[in-house]
């Protein structure tokens, strides 16, 4: 009975002790996790007082700028209507070009007796336009050109390209914009001219452009000089791959003490292109109609008028243009044949050459390639120009009529809107032996 006695009192003294060991632990594990969260707590007040400061600065700077707008919008209107536009402008667009560059041209005339000539020159571009769009669906376009000033102060172009019987013929200012350095006096800043001005409204698939404008005809780069601007009126039409171009413009109307010359053309362009994933293509012809009228008082005739004091021209061509990709490689080809009409017509040819009768030279013809790669891009043209196929103030410059030969070029995109060009063109006359060639590199950054 004893020892039962001292089992139990044993056992029940051990239970006791152990829980209150356990007791023990559960409370220092509590006041643990306690304490746990008291820092917890603290850590997250102290991180929303940070954000109340932040939303706080936040929002103080947001009353700085907005005050500071504010004032500078003030500011800005208290300038007067220099800073602003009339109601109906909805946006202007600035672009323009910089173009620096080397020119070498070379002239071998024939003969034995007769030395060739050679001359260099560096040069300067810059173009800067802007366009404004009004919510009437006006789009009006205005640009200037650098250019230089002769010293009787008139744009002229100083290269000769007629000349017979002793008398001589420059061609007209089209290719201003090659400011020359230092042309007539040491580090001349030269002169800027009117590029372009025009308006134009559009009507769904419609458009009508008034005022000088670039060309909106389709060409390869011979038959059409790059800077010439037709000076007119000119209806559009484009809609899914068909379009038509048809216009009337002033070519010349000068009138000086000996000479009173006029010169109209009105033309028209009806075509077809394609643009798919892969391979695109254009094919277009026209049909131009030149009216020359003239009266003067010199002992021989000038370029452009014949013995009537009427010229006749009236010329119709075809122009094909195709691209497709191979790989990463972009390829080009283009060719275009042109026709006057009206050479027969004419006693002799605009040239001043007697010896070339115009309907036997009324024809011209280019055909090109082109391959571009990882920014290079480099290409070839061959062209001929009949003395009476297309009136001669509007050939590409360096091409001139009664001229065949080969065209150059390489190019490498150095940078999204900067490249670097050269090019080269070889040029022989038609009728005669004379040749000519021309060298040229430029860097062009377009903004």
């Amino acid at each position: 009975m004893r020892r039962l006695l001292t089992l139990i009192l044993a056992f029940s003294t051990g239970g006791t002790i152990r829980a209150d060991q356990i007791s023990q632990e559960v409370l220092n594990r509590l006041e643990s996790l306690q304490r746990q969260v008291m820092e917890q707590q603290a850590e997250i007040n102290s991180l929303k007082a940070r954000m109340t400061e932040m939303e706080s600065s936040t929002q103080r700077g947001r009353q700085m700028e907005e005050s500071i707008d504010t004032r500078g919008l003030a500011q800005v209107m208290e300038l007067g209507p220099v800073t602003r536009h009339r109601p109906q402008i909805e946006g202007i667009e600035l672009k323009g070009e910089m173009e620096l560059g080397f020119l070498r041209e070379r002239y071998s005339p024939a003969g034995s007796h007769r030395r060739t000539t050679a001359a260099s020159s560096y040069y300067t571009i810059l173009r800067l336009g802007a366009l404004w769009h009004t919510n009437e669906g006006w789009e009006i376009g205005a640009g200037l050109v650098t250019g230089w000033l002769n010293r009787t102060g008139s744009l002229l172009d100083s290269q000769t390209i007629f000349a017979d019987e002793g008398h001589t013929f420059h061609t007209p200012m089209r290719h201003h914009r090659r400011n020359t350095w230092s042309r007539w006096q040491p580090f001349e800043s030269g002169a800027i001219g009117l590029d372009y001005a025009y308006a134009r409204h559009r009507l769904d698939v419609f458009s009508l452009t008034i005022g000088q404008q670039h060309n909106p005809f389709r060409s390869a780069p011979i038959l059409w000089d790059q800077d010439i601007r037709p000076a007119g009126i000119t209806a559009q039409y484009d809609l899914e791959g068909v379009f038509a171009t048809a216009g009337w413009y002033e070519v010349l109307n000068m009138r000086v003490p000996d000479l009173d010359m006029r010169v109209q053309m009105w033309g028209g362009q009806i075509g077809y292109g394609m643009d798919l994933e892969s391979f695109d293509w254009t094919v277009a012809g026209a049909y131009y109609h030149y009216n020359v009228r003239a009266k003067h008082d010199f002992e021989n005739e000038i370029p452009i008028i014949d013995r009537t004091n009427n010229y006749r021209m009236d010329t119709v061509d075809l122009f094909a243009e195709a691209g497709t990709y191979f790989e990463a490689i972009r390829l080009t080809a283009h060719g275009q044949i042109w026709h006057n009409l009206s050479a027969w017509r004419n006693d002799f040819s605009q040239t001043l050459n007697r010896r070339i009768r115009p309907a036997a030279h009324n024809t011209g013809w280019t055909l090109g390639v082109s391959g571009e790669f990882a920014g290079l891009r480099a290409g070839y043209l061959y062209g001929c120009v009949g003395s009476d196929s297309f009136l001669w103030p509007l050939v590409n410059e360096f091409m001139r009529v009664n001229t065949r030969g080969h065209k150059f070029e390489l190019g490498y995109q150095l940078t999204p809107h900067m490249r670097i060009n050269t090019a080269c063109m070889l040029l022989n006359e038609i009728q005669g032996r004379d040749r000519y060639s021309n060298y040229m590199f430029n860097l062009n950054y377009q903004f």
